[in-house]
């Protein structure tokens, strides 16, 4: 995804694919990612992924899943970049404001959520808006209560179901 393509650079980017075959559901591509910080890449490595991804979604994936650390505060321009076009959208925040309507204290999630800049996130789940999957639950793991670190980041679990 980088610019830089030296294997011992801290600046080199590589995004690992895998599709995996879910039973009733079709193929969903999977990346695996972790890109540089807004000003270190970032501009210029999301369009490069989100190209790639959605070529994958429109080969006849059933869904295309984005993963990992993109290090990009939630709510701010970098978010606002991997979300602009609407393509791909935050599926653990979407799952969350899911759930809390479900729970009758919100409305029905906007098409497009806008994170609270306070949330502190960096690692996300977004999904192409093309997929079969709809994320309906979504927690937070590796916390010093559920399950315990593990690292400096935390984990996200998010449950989809077909649609």
């Amino acid at each position: 995804m980088s610019v830089d393509q030296d294997t011992r650079s801290i600046n080199s980017r590589r995004v690992v694919l895998a599709r995996v075959e879910v039973p009733y559901i079709g193929p969903v591509d999977v990346f695996s990612c972790h890109l540089s910080w807004l000003d270190n890449g970032f501009r210029e490595q999301f369009p490069r992924l989100r190209q790639w991804a959605g070529e994958r979604q429109n080969g006849g994936a059933a869904a295309t899943l984005l993963c990992g650390d993109f290090n990009i505060p939630a709510g701010r321009e970098g978010y606002a970049i991997a979300t602009a076009d609407s393509l791909f959208a935050d599926q653990f925040l979407l799952a969350q404001l899911r759930q809390r309507a479900a729970d009758g204290f919100g409305p029905p999630p906007p098409e497009s959520p806008r994170p609270d800049p306070a949330d502190g996130r960096i690692d996300y789940l977004f999904a192409h808006r093309d997929g079969r999957l709809e994320a309906v639950a979504a927690r937070e793991l590796f916390t010093d209560t559920d399950y315990g670190r593990v690292s400096d980041h935390t984990g996200y679990l998010v449950e989809f179901e077909p649609r």
